[in-house]
């Protein structure tokens, strides 16, 4: 595999991932719409943006395990 072929390949993984991000924002962006018929649009994108950033359900992260601090992690080793 060539170094272009695999630039190439990193390109598209990150391009794939970032349109499912998008795609995730936009389906969660219409279930709070359902679940606020009466909101305004303002309203919708305070509430979409209080789920990017707060994350309910994965606020350590989306993988299994211990939630490690890698602040902590990274000031400890220096």
């Amino acid at each position: 595999m060539t170094d272009e072929s695999t630039k190439r390949q990193a390109c598209e993984r990150f391009r794939m991932a970032v349109e499912l991000f998008e795609a995730g924002v936009e389906l969660m962006a219409q279930n709070l719409k359902r679940r606020h018929p009466l909101a305004s649009e303002e309203e919708l994108r305070g509430l979409l943006q209080q789920w990017l950033v707060e994350r309910p359900g994965a606020e350590f992260g989306d993988g299994y395990g211990t939630p490690v601090d890698l602040w902590e992690r990274r000031r400890a080793s220096e």
